[in-house]
């Protein structure tokens, strides 16, 4: 039985999310071959994303590697909140019936975006973020931090992610986990989730 369902921000709640950052410093870089960019900036960006390289420290080194136009012009595109309202109105339909929970691999300086943004403890119960837990969601640690204290069991705990392999590095954690691919679509998947929810069901 489903207790919580998490949230992914980056691809589910946003628009904006790492593989974006990646092709923006690529464009603006005037580097066409993106998978060499994202193979360079991966380590550190990892880093960055588990609170391990300073903000300062990792955009010093993109500007330093693509120059300085690729570093501003990739600060203006991770660092804008662009929620996907139609998802942030769906939360608000089913959180009477459910606990939600939140998930993410998130810089600091997103972070602070993103709660200047958003009152996050109306909306969500539980909130993890890996710049806070120092390990990102392509680590196993990440998932045991999610039910280190207990109140819920990996098989009570869906969650969704736009990412095939989080999905299942959550499934192989013991999670419920399950693809975004759209607001729609995850409405109707929620519908067979939260139960007793019209609004979920009729949307």
């Amino acid at each position: 039985m489903v207790k919580i369902v998490y949230f992914d921000y980056h691809g589910v709640l946003d628009r904006r999310h790492f593989a974006g950052l990646l092709e923006t410093i690529a464009a603006a870089a005037r580097r066409p071959d993106v998978p060499a960019v994202i193979a360079t900036v991966k380590p550190s960006g990892y880093a960055y994303a588990c609170g391990r390289m300073t903000p300062t420290d990792f955009w010093s080194a993109i500007a330093h590697d693509y120059g300085a136009a690729a570093a501003t012009a990739g600060k203006k595109y991770i660092l804008h909140v662009d929620p996907i309202r139609e998802m942030w109105q769906l939360l608000n339909e089913i959180h009477p019936h459910i606990q939600l929970g939140l998930f993410s691999d998130c810089s600091l300086d997103k972070l602070a975006a993103i709660r200047n943004a958003y009152d996050l403890p109306t909306f969500f119960d539980s909130i993890l973020f890996s710049c806070e837990a120092g390990v990102s969601k392509e680590d196993a640690d990440f998932y045991q931090t999610m039910t280190q204290n207990q109140v819920y069991l990996p098989g009570e705990c869906l969650l969704i992610d736009d990412n095939p392999d989080n999905v299942a590095r959550a499934i192989a954690s013991g999670f419920q986990a399950h693809v975004f691919s759209s607001p729609s679509e995850c409405r109707q998947f929620l519908g067979t989730v939260v139960q007793k929810d019209p609004l979920v069901q009729e949307g």
